[in-house]
């Protein structure tokens, strides 16, 4: 409760009006749940005697500080492991996806529920109403895991299982169709119950900061969708390997409430400018009813891993924010 409470004083000592807060790591739960096993980092706590979880967030909203619950969607495990080895572990739970192999992708470095199954949305999108319902949080938060460093055929069997009821013609765009179900259906399912409990909870996306390497310019249709071929970068794109998501097309569909590229590098980082970027992402959100909110790398003032001006400027995250006046809010 001391430590919880030290780091609302410090968010309010900065005027800063939100948190997001991480309540699922490696598909489990910081919180009390039906639906998923408790996280060992919480191992020792009784939910029937205090749930620390409500408290908090209450005392966020005290201050008038926004509480948005972060949830990593797929990933299980960030190690070596088997399909067998979680089977296993998750065989007590048999209404739990996990306790399933055709549920589970083993990638290079770990191990994620496979996005291409019906049954693992189904119980993602019940993971996330479970919270809405029981907690007053203010947005479901993911950021980027969505598919894993993998095997080329790793969801190959899944591919052949389904892809006939798609419209794609490759597994890649299968996969990004994938996770473009995923998003759909719980935009649908919580704006439902926001209408029908008079609620207001965001879904919110923060993925890394390149949907696709182009030439940054934009155009619109006249719908006023950006036409883009991607922004003007050099590295890597969440919308093709490893991670599959078609970020642009939630903007475009409305399915999100508001997203957060990863923005973390500097104005001198000559393969993603700061600029480049941000100025990319304003373009493509200008017409849709989705908030842009830009995430800043200050870790990378300290962090020595060829953060580009974050190293050298001294003044690189006031420059960032002023540099953001300039669009429009």
């Amino acid at each position: 409760k001391n430590e919880l409470t030290s780091v609302l004083n410090t968010i309010e000592s900065y005027h800063m009006n939100a948190i997001v807060f991480h309540i699922r790591i490696m598909h489990d739960a910081l919180y009390d749940s039906s639906l998923n096993v408790k996280s060992n980092y919480i191992a020792g706590a009784d939910f029937n005697r205090w749930d620390y979880l409500e408290w908090f967030i209450s005392e966020a909203h005290r201050r008038g500080i926004e509480f948005h619950a972060w949830l990593n969607p797929y990933r299980i495990t960030n190690s070596a492991t088997s399909a067998s080895f979680i089977t296993n572990k998750y065989a007590p739970y048999p209404n739990n996806p996990a306790s399933k192999t055709e549920n589970i992708i083993i990638g290079n470095n770990g191990a994620i529920l496979n996005p291409g199954e019906p049954a693992v949305r189904n119980f993602i999108v019940a993971t996330c109403m479970e919270i809405i319902q029981k907690y007053d949080v203010d947005a479901i938060h993911f950021d980027d895991y969505f598919y894993a460093s993998m095997p080329a055929n790793a969801d190959l069997s899944t591919y052949n299982k389904y892809k006939s009821s798609s419209t794609t013609t490759n597994i890649s765009d299968w996969r990004r169709e994938q996770i473009d179900l995923f998003i759909q259906q719980l935009s649908q399912t919580m704006r439902s119950y926001n209408q029908a409990a008079n609620r207001q909870v965001q879904l919110g996306i923060a993925p890394t900061g390149i949907w696709r390497n182009g030439n940054g310019s934009v155009t619109y249709d006249a719908n006023g969708t950006a036409l883009t071929n991607g922004s003007n970068t050099a590295g890597q794109e969440h919308y093709a390997s490893y991670l599959y998501c078609n970020t642009k097309k939630w903007v475009d569909e409305e399915w999100i409430d508001y997203i957060i590229p990863q923005s973390y590098w500097s104005f001198e980082l000559y393969a993603a400018p700061y600029a480049d970027v941000v100025d990319w992402w304003a373009k493509v959100v200008r017409n849709k009813k989705v908030n842009l909110y830009t995430g800043m790398g200050f870790y990378r003032h300290f962090s020595g891993d060829s953060g580009g001006s974050w190293e050298t400027n001294l003044y690189e995250a006031a420059n960032q924010v002023l540099y953001n006046t300039k669009h429009e809010t």
